[in-house]
Formats: structure tokens, C-alpha cells, sequence
């Protein structure tokens, strides 16, 4: 893994490092054939919270994103679920829409930042509540 590459230079103090997951970590894939995809999002959760404990004595935290549905990406496009999957997703989200890339990002931006620095271990769902719990 990339991270694993640059750690030495990532240890610093206050250093953040924020990974992406996805919802399929605890809810599965919704695509036939998608065991591995969710497995390996599992994978991402167990890595964030063994380098935050890891590295918090040294100032850092390691935190994940964990997305849901978001609208115009690949997995929601004409390759992804069918358009029926999609508008039940939207329909039992409470926030009431499909997430867009700028939810993610800022909640990205702020695990980045100075507010979140005795957040470490987590992974934050920006999902809406499709998935609550």
C-alpha cells in the first residue's frame, strides 16, 4: 500500500492520513461478484484502526470515509446497479437524496484538519443514514 511506502514521512507529528472505504465494508455489495470489493473495504477499516494505534503516540491519526451511494459515479452509471436498485437506495435514505462527491470530500477535509485531531480509528459513513449503525 501506498501509505505503508511513505510512512516514515507521514509518522510526523500531526500528521493525518485519511483512507477510503465503502459502505460495502458492513453492508456487502450490491453487484453480483462483489464478495472481494467488500472484503477488501473490510480490509481498509482493519488497516485504519491498527497504524492509528500505531501511530497516534506520535501525533498522527488515521481515519477512513466511508461512502454510500453517490450519484454520478461509476458504480451508480449505466455499468453499475440497475436504475430500480438505485432509486430504492434513495428512497430509504433518510437525507432523502443520493450523497454527491462533495460530501465526501468534506468530510475528507475535515478529518484533514486541525478540528478532527483527537479523532483517530474511525470510520465515518457519509451515507445519508441509508445505513445506520
Amino acid at each position: 500500500m501506498t501509505t505503508l511506502a511513505v510512512l516514515p514521512h507521514l509518522a510526523e507529528h500531526g500528521a493525518r492520513i485519511v483512507n477510503i472505504g465503502s459502505i460495502a465494508a458492513r453492508a456487502g455489495s450490491l453487484l453480483p461478484g462483489g464478495l472481494a470489493y467488500a472484503a477488501a473495504k473490510a480490509g481498509v477499516e482493519g488497516f485504519t484502526v491498527a497504524l492509528a494505534r500505531e501511530l497516534g503516540p506520535r501525533g498522527a491519526t488515521v481515519n477512513t470515509v466511508a461512502p454510500g451511494y453517490i450519484a454520478d459515479t461509476r458504480f451508480f452509471g449505466e455499468s453499475g446497479v440497475a436504475p430500480a436498485i438505485a432509486a430504492t437506495i434513495r428512497e430509504q435514505t433518510p437525507a432523502g437524496r443520493a450523497g454527491h462527491p462533495d460530501d465526501i470530500a468534506d468530510a475528507v477535509a475535515w478529518l484533514a484538519g486541525p478540528r478532527a485531531s483527537f479523532v483517530t480509528g474511525a470510520t465515518i459513513a457519509v451515507n445519508g443514514g441509508w445505513r445506520v449503525g
